[in-house]
């Protein structure tokens, strides 16, 4: 072959290389198209935050302590980590509730908390506790409610149910199903 041949050959491999090394960049194991997607980022995160929200007077309604709190860009609502709130349902009606993480939407009309859930009335240390593994409270209607088991403890005794509608502002609690316990 001529110099002219073995060039072209030369070039022709240096060519199907470059080709070759691009394919493998660009394309993943599964033979998709890799996309260098970065994991979707909160708007904002706030490390242990307090969040106050006022009545139309000016006094505390509610007040959300949290380990940090993230915003989410898609729908601008919430996610809540090691949360405490306090919330005011009537001058003199405080609660206090305690979870592991929470959502909150953008409107905040309600507060879905999650994991290891503490529900207290703030009259006195003897008042009693709800714990469950996930509750709602809507903050428009001041009602708290959960499908999950319920364990309700007080003066020594205690309670358990399957499902739970608590009216915060009327202090009236409602238990849906299997309820028992045990009285001495």
């Amino acid at each position: 072959m001529s110099g002219i041949s073995w060039k072209w050959v030369w070039m022709t491999g240096l060519i199907a290389a470059a080709i070759a090394s691009y394919g493998v960049l660009i394309h993943s194991p599964d033979g998709g198209t890799a996309t260098a997607q970065r994991p979707v980022q909160p708007g904002y995160y706030l490390k242990d935050a307090t969040l106050t929200i006022t009545q139309p007077d000016g006094s505390e309604r509610m007040k959300l302590v949290a380990d940090r709190i993230d915003e989410q860009v898609a729908d601008k609502s919430y996610s809540v980590q090691g949360v405490r709130m306090g919330y005011h349902t009537a001058p003199g009606g405080l609660w206090t509730l305690r979870a592991d993480t929470a959502a909150v939407p953008a409107n905040l009309a309600t507060v879905e908390f999650n994991g290891n859930v503490e529900v207290r009335s703030g009259k006195s240390a003897d008042s009693g506790v709800i714990r469950t593994t996930a509750l709602t409270l809507d903050l428009t209607d001041n009602i708290a409610h959960t499908a999950q088991p319920v364990t309700i403890e007080f003066a020594g005794q205690r309670l358990n149910a399957t499902g739970l509608k608590a009216d915060l502002k009327q202090e009236t609690l409602q238990l849906k199903s299997g309820v028992n316990g045990r009285f001495e």
